[in-house]
């Protein structure tokens, strides 16, 4: 029988058994009904993270100049992944010449560019998860003509062979959606690494 204000994520019941090493039943298997001292768990430090089933993964990549085309990375988020992930970290290098690469949000996309990045060179952050299964997300680069519809243009920074741009605001994925990196100006090699988080979306949050 359902308890009331019972609780039916699982996940954060699992963080208290493993962070506190509890036996037996769910810790907390509902809300209180009344005012009660509580642990916040909204922003646990980042090694706590694995405890609530968030994954951390990361890459670094290299696109060579290209004639006439310039140079992009794009992180896609599949739809039928069920995941949500949030980018925590774009560091951009451009060792060759200046130029002002992009970081671009595609709200829905279901292309991917013409290489793949493969599972290999995507690293778990945290070792306590498997790695075989490193990220549910899609890594892919190109040097192309860049493709700007459906996307809104988040931050331009200048970059060049002596200096390289870092963004950190924390920019979300949802499922279907994506996150591009690319330059300004043609025939420009680009460095690129990118950081990011991402867990299984429950239930509530599914559309």
């Amino acid at each position: 029988m359902a308890k009331y204000n019972e609780i039916l994520i699982g996940r954060t019941n699992r963080y208290l058994q493993k962070l506190f090493q509890m036996k037996g039943e769910a810790p907390a298997p509902q809300l209180s009904a009344e005012i009660s001292p509580t642990l916040s768990i909204n922003q646990p430090p980042v090694e706590e993270l694995y405890l609530l089933g968030i994954n951390r993964n990361g890459f670094n990549t290299n696109v060579a100049a290209n004639a006439a085309n310039t140079s992009q990375v794009r992180l896609r988020n599949p739809s039928a992944a069920n995941v949500i992930a949030v980018v925590e970290h774009v560091a951009v290098f451009t060792p060759a010449i200046a130029d002002n690469p992009v970081i671009a949000i595609f709200g829905s996309i279901a292309t991917d560019l013409a290489t793949l990045i493969p599972g290999s060179a995507i690293i778990n952050l945290d070792n306590r998860f498997s790695t075989s299964s490193r990220s549910a997300l899609i890594a892919t680069q190109t040097s192309a003509a860049a493709t700007t519809a459906g996307s809104i243009v988040l931050y331009a920074g200048p970059t060049g062979p002596t200096q390289q741009w870092i963004y950190t605001q924390e920019i979300p994925i949802a499922p279907g959606g994506a996150v591009e990196i690319h330059t300004a100006g043609i025939n420009i090699a680009i460095n690129v690494c990118v950081l990011w988080r991402e867990r299984f979306l429950e239930e509530g949050e599914r559309t």
